[in-house]
């Protein structure tokens, strides 16, 4: 009776242990989920508000070929993709040129990006096709959606499945102010694919 008693106790203990250590692991990992999702919503934030005064001066000059390559290097820089509005829902340039090809040429943008700026005449036709996509997609509702927000002055920060990346993401908006009392927008997405994985390690 001793035995079996003192044996049930044990598998209580065990019990509660097991659910405290399960208990404290997952208030860990939300934890550090929840602190590393604000740390990156304001480390983008802070980079689209950066961007925008510099973004203001290339559409004040009409230079869309700066405009394009500040954007790419931008985008090296911080490791996020970054789609550029205008005040009316028009894309005006994005980070993601992948999928382009240089007009009579066989080398595919990577090639380009490795080994040279790419041409205007590729990053215009880049976000001419990108532009199409969304608007052809069930993507154009959602992203007028967070553009009405930034539109209104609202920065936007959230962590969603981006349907034309396939993953999920981090993603920020923020606005810019050109020309007289124009509002456009800022979009910048970090895929979670990495924080995920460690986040299971740990």
């Amino acid at each position: 009776m001793k035995k079996s008693l003192s044996t049930r106790l044990m598998y209580s203990f065990m019990t509660i242990i097991i659910i405290v250590v399960v208990g404290i692991t997952a208030g860990i990992s939300y934890l550090i989920a929840d602190y590393f999702f604000q740390i990156k919503e304001q480390e983008l934030a802070e980079k689209g508000n950066e961007m925008g005064e510099t973004v203001e001066a290339f559409i004040r000059l009409q230079d869309r070929d700066m405009l394009y390559r500040y954007i790419l290097a931008v985008d090296k820089l911080v490791g996020a993709r970054i789609w550029l509005f205008d005040d009316n829902y028009e894309l005006l340039a994005a980070s993601n040129y992948e999928n382009v090809q240089e007009t009579g040429e066989n080398a595919s943008m990577k090639d380009f990006l490795k080994y040279g700026a790419p041409s205007q005449q590729v990053l215009q036709e880049s976000v001419r096709k990108l532009d199409q996509d969304m608007k052809s997609s069930n993507l154009s509702y959602r992203i007028k959606v967070i553009l009405n927000d930034v539109y209104a002055g609202k920065s936007f920060k959230s962590q969603i499945y981006h349907p034309y990346y396939k993953e999920q993401v981090i993603l920020v908006g923020v606005p810019y102010t050109f020309g007289k009392g124009h509002t456009g927008a800022i979009l910048l997405r970090e895929p979670l694919s990495g924080f995920e994985k460690f986040l299971r390690n740990v």
